[in-house]
């Protein structure tokens, strides 16, 4: 891959975490400061499953790319 390639994969790898992270925590508050539901209990669980699949997806892609650890681009 050449460089700016890799420099653009980065840059979508933290601004959907980012993206992902601020959702949970959105719901989270759902959670939290109001009377709870079931969907909003499905909703905080499809998110931090959706979060999880995409840490491992980066992690599988990281490792392929042999870009270094995963950790490095937490």
């Amino acid at each position: 891959m050449r460089e700016k390639e890799i420099i653009l994969l980065l840059q979508y790898i933290v601004n959907n975490r980012q993206e992902l992270e601020q959702e949970l925590r959105e719901l989270q508050q759902n959670v939290r400061y109001r009377k709870v539901s079931v969907n909003d209990c499905l909703e905080l669980a499809l998110c931090r499953e959706r979060l999880s699949m995409f840490n491992q997806v980066t992690r599988d892609i990281v490792a392929l790319l042999k870009l270094g650890t995963y950790k490095d681009f937490e």
